[in-house]
């Protein structure tokens, strides 16, 4: 989910420069509105389309290929190095995308979990020594809690309610739930890798000295010591994942006020997705072995087409999984999404509901959650207040998440880390957290032959030395 954060009245943006590579500031040529009018310019194709990219589009199939050749009027011909062509594929079906790489008609293709696995248990499949594991996506994602839930008759669901309103319920979740099965539905062979501890996106920002800004917030968390091992979630270290009293106090606490257990857990996926089904066969089972069938169950249910429509407006999930991606380089742009006394709050207003429970009045039952978010409300205020110190901004920006985190307003689950087949190599592509940048198809290292998993060790091995130094 992407959207463009505004101010509704003019402030300063220590961040600006980052906002100005949004496609909303790409130039127009004022030639070219003359040309077409304000009608046809909202309307302008391909063929219409005055081009100052790298490359102009040479043939546009809808549902199956865009061809790009080079723009010979780009402004950096001279500095960069590009395509002849450059052809983008739109499968619909991912079953058939190995046998294109196969045929030579795709360069590059990422592979699911049943791909993975036959090629990497055969070492004598061609390809077992060429699978080459990607970058995480620009992708933050989380589990956003519903604070209002509906029944399907419109009615409130209060017992889901009031267990999400409790921050013992709710700690359950970052400090008992053991996901490695569930990131293995994106990387099978080091699950790990995928796992989120934060809300705001890994590399969308650093301070003066280099550190990535959710380093400090993990400082704050008491995780800065933690290192990736491959075996164990980082935030399941303190207490090994043991979540016995935690669990003891929320079940007294909730069947003080009315809960019945287990508290029913609504999640919902596509009708007919074979793959969203699989992940969330094997997600209910981790709701399974890490709270217990008595305490939270994890009910499956479908929509047909639209889940904005079908199960958010009507509120019918206890949450959605969903990931954000910023459009520029400042944690202003994660967290005004989920704070409250803001209309322009993406999650507050559409996906949590807290922003409803705000202007409406809290039940006896959400007072303390609504006090959670008043005081991160006011420590995110406190961080944006401050324009003329980035490390300073920064430092108060992550204090809020950190205590947003330790509130489990929203639990962070998943970094998109996939597997691929590939003769370009990942680490040549510009990678930037935020924006459009990365869909430039400039100074890509290539190779006739795939690239090994080998090279692309040696490849992450020499970038992450050189982020380090």
């Amino acid at each position: 989910m992407i959207t463009l954060w505004y101010s509704p009245a003019p402030a300063p943006a220590p961040y600006f420069d980052t906002v100005a590579a949004y496609n909303s500031f790409y130039p127009v040529a004022p030639a070219l509105i003359e040309e077409l009018g304000i009608d046809g310019f909202r309307g302008c194709d391909n063929t219409t389309m005055w081009y100052n990219g790298p490359y102009v589009v040479e043939e546009y199939i809808q549902g199956n290929t865009k061809s790009y050749i080079p723009n010979p009027n780009y402004y950096d011909a001279a500095n960069v190095s590009r395509f002849e062509r450059f052809t983008v594929t739109m499968i619909s079906d991912g079953a058939i995308s190995l046998q294109l790489y196969q045929n030579r008609e795709l360069d590059e293709v990422d592979l699911g979990e049943s791909s993975i696995t036959t090629i990497q248990s055969d070492p004598s499949n061609e390809y077992n020594q060429q699978l080459c594991e990607k970058r995480a996506k620009k992708f933050s994602y989380c589990f956003i809690f519903n604070y209002d839930k509906m029944n399907t008759d419109g009615t409130p669901d209060e017992n889901w309610n009031k267990a999400i309103a409790n921050k013992a319920f709710r700690q359950c979740f970052s400090k008992g739930m053991v996901l490695n099965k569930f990131f293995a539905r994106y990387n099978p062979i080091n699950p790990l890798k995928c796992e989120n501890d934060f809300f705001t996106m890994k590399g969308l920002c650093y301070t003066s000295d280099g550190t990535d800004y959710t380093n400090l917030v993990a400082k704050e968390m008491g995780l800065d010591g933690e290192a990736y091992d491959g075996k164990t979630m980082k935030r399941l270290r303190a207490n090994n994942g043991d979540i016995t009293e935690l669990k003891k106090q929320a079940m007294e606490e909730l069947s003080a006020i009315g809960v019945t257990f287990p508290v029913h857990c609504s999640y919902y996926i596509l009708a007919g997705s074979t793959s969203a089904l699989d992940s969330a066969t094997v997600l209910k089972q981790c709701f399974t072995d890490s709270f217990g069938d008595d305490f939270i169950v994890l009910d499956v249910n479908t929509f047909v087409s639209s889940t904005m429509k079908e199960v958010v407006a009507p509120k019918l999930q206890s949450f959605v999984h969903m990931g954000w991606g910023a459009d520029f380089g400042d944690p202003i742009n994660f967290l005004t999404q989920i704070i409250i006394h803001d209309e322009n709050a993406y999650y507050s207003c559409n996906m949590t509901n807290i922003a409803g429970i705000v202007n409406n009045g809290p039940a006896s039952y959400q007072t303390e959650l609504v006090a959670a978010y008043e005081k991160f409300t006011d420590l995110v205020n406190e961080g944006r207040a401050i324009v003329d110190d980035t490390d300073a901004r920064y430092a108060a920006f992550a204090k809020a998440e950190a205590y947003f985190l330790d509130e489990n307003l929203i639990f962070p689950t998943v970094y998109d880390i996939t597997w691929c087949l590939t003769h370009v190599n990942e680490y040549s592509k510009i990678n930037a957290m935020y924006g459009p940048c990365n869909y430039k198809a400039v100074n890509w290292e290539t190779s006739e032959e795939a690239y090994t998993t080998e090279q692309y060790d040696e490849f992450a091995a020499a970038f992450d030395a050189a982020t380090q130094a």
